[in-house]
């Protein structure tokens, strides 16, 4: 099964709910994006995409990170599109776009004959095709590192739960 997710994660550090009131904020902004958010865990709030999955990716979710970064401090857009094996992830500090990551920032481990870890560890610029190799961290797990919170798992839990 494929999926395509838009969104960003908001940490909970610094946020009072109460005072941003993400709900009536979301629903207010204009936008021609349609906006949810839940708590993904205890320490992050997810705010997505609720478009049809065909829609394409929008700058407007950076906007809406942007705003959202000002007023908390961080907060980290999130593409990811199973179709066509995009991760991507972009990192907002006190409003302002600081660092990105896409498919060429991911890490992977070769794999011997045997399938099992060789210990090696390759860039995407030395993957070599035909050989087998296993992800170990992919451009969304390092934004979720850089937010400083969050987790990978349940992020993936809810971009397919969404479909």
């Amino acid at each position: 099964m494929s999926a395509v997710f838009e969104g960003l994660l908001l940490p909970f550090e610094g946020v009072d709910e109460a005072r941003l009131q993400l709900g009536p904020y979301l629903k207010s902004r204009k936008t021609s994006i349609n906006l949810d958010y839940r708590n993904l865990d205890d320490e992050v709030f997810v705010i997505f995409r609720t478009d049809p999955r065909n829609a394409p990716f929008s700058d407007e979710i950076e906007g809406v990170a942007a705003e959202l970064a000002s007023a908390v401090g961080k907060a980290l857009v999130v593409r990811y599109d199973s179709r066509i094996g995009l991760r991507s992830s972009l990192y907002f500090e006190d409003g302002v776009p600081i660092l990105g990551f896409d498919n060429e920032d991911e890490i992977y481990l070769g794999l011997n004959e045997d399938g099992t870890l060789s210990g090696d560890s390759y860039a995407y610029d030395q993957v070599l095709e035909g050989v087998d190799y296993e992800m170990e961290q992919n451009a969304i797990q390092s934004g979720i590192e850089k937010l400083g919170t969050g987790n990978w798992d349940n992020l993936v839990e809810l971009i397919y739960s969404q479909e």
